[in-house]
């Protein structure tokens, strides 16, 4: 069974300016729903459903100890030593002096 269409570049339908297009049309696919296919979406929604349970588990557990995750209520300086302790950061305390932003230099 074939369908056919008509592009045309303008408002009228003026042969000219058309082009035709067959379309080959087929029967629809059956599908069937086995009794493996329902036991593999099972196991995987419940899989799922397991580590969505654990994730919650270990968030709301990093949250209580103040170790897991970074509060909101934590001063900006704990905050920032516990960044720089979690990466391995030593900042070195800046020196006051001219003499140690520019070096030796005479004028």
């Amino acid at each position: 069974m074939t369908d056919t269409f008509r592009l045309c570049l303008n408002a009228e339908n003026n042969p000219v300016n058309c082009v035709d297009f067959n379309m080959l049309r087929r029967k629809p696919t059956r599908l069937e729903l086995k009794l493996d296919d329902i036991d593999e979406f099972e196991s995987i929604r419940k899989d799922l459903e397991t580590r969505k349970k654990q994730k919650e588990d270990v968030e709301v557990i990093g949250g209580s100890d103040g170790e897991g995750a970074i509060g909101l209520s934590s001063d900006p300086k704990s905050r920032e030593q516990m960044i720089n302790d979690r990466i391995g950061y030593k900042p070195q305390p800046k020196p006051n002096n001219r003499s140690s932003q520019f070096g030796s230099l005479e004028f």
